[in-house]
């Protein structure tokens, strides 16, 4: 399928200020138009309301099928070459929505470099109804702000189902509801240390997932020592 037969046969999609998530794109009932599974194993697809998903590794990304128009980058002098939209037109739909997708992609990478975090975004502001007034209110902000949280959302469930059902309960009754582990042990049938032993291995695998450093133990000073029977410091 082409791309131009692509745009003709699904809808123009329907946002406002944002593309929706990923999960509700996935849980929308918008029927799978078309889809591409790559060699390295990344993913494609086109739904019925206009959305393109696509996934690479664990990166994900949402954006309206009929913004594929001209492709413009920038050369190593930064001078800006374009690709007008007949190029693609009449090529396979997956060439320039996978263009496409990495350009996000790559977009949602610089973001995370600089404000140290993972997450995947994109965000649309009508110049009409966000006035920036450059300050932490912001209107325009908090929109971003807001779908930086869902997509993190979004992250995170995903990164759950990779462990087992007993290990996702754990981590949602202790963590999320902040029931004692004292009370879901005996639920369990199980001792404390156990239930305790099961959420500290989990939450380490799930910042490892997420790409938090954990904190690192102080090191003893090897040259203090505590004079047990002065019971003043010597160094």
């Amino acid at each position: 399928m082409t791309l131009i037969e692509l745009m003709d046969k699904v809808d123009i999609a329907e946002y406002t200020d944002r593309v929706p998530s990923p999960l509700w794109l996935a849980n929308s009932g918008s029927p799978v138009v078309a889809s591409e599974t790559f060699s390295d194993g990344s993913i494609m697809k086109a739904y019925q309301n206009g959305y393109i998903m696509y996934k690479r590794d664990r990166h994900m990304t949402v954006f309206p099928l009929h913004s594929c128009t001209d492709y413009r980058e920038k050369d190593l002098m930064d001078q800006e070459h374009v690709i007008h939209f007949e190029t693609f037109s009449d090529q396979p739909w997956q060439i320039r929505a996978l263009m496409e997708g990495e350009r996000r992609l790559a977009h949602i990478n610089n973001i995370r470099q600089s404000r140290h975090a993972d997450y995947s975004l994109d965000a649309y502001c009508e110049e009409n109804k966000y006035i920036s007034d450059e300050g932490v209110s912001d209107p325009f902000n908090l929109v971003l702000e807001d779908a930086i949280r869902r997509e993190e959302s979004v992250r995170i469930h995903a990164f759950l189902e990779e462990f087992s059902e007993r290990q996702r309960w754990i981590i949602m009754e202790c963590i999320v509801k902040k029931r004692k582990q004292e009370d879901i042990a005996t639920e369990l049938g199980t001792s404390r240390s156990n239930v305790s032993s099961i959420l500290r291995k989990s939450l380490k695998r799930l910042r490892a997932m997420y790409g938090c450093n954990s904190l690192q133990p102080m090191k003893r000073n090897r040259n203090y020592r505590k004079d047990r029977f002065a019971g003043q410091r010597v160094f």
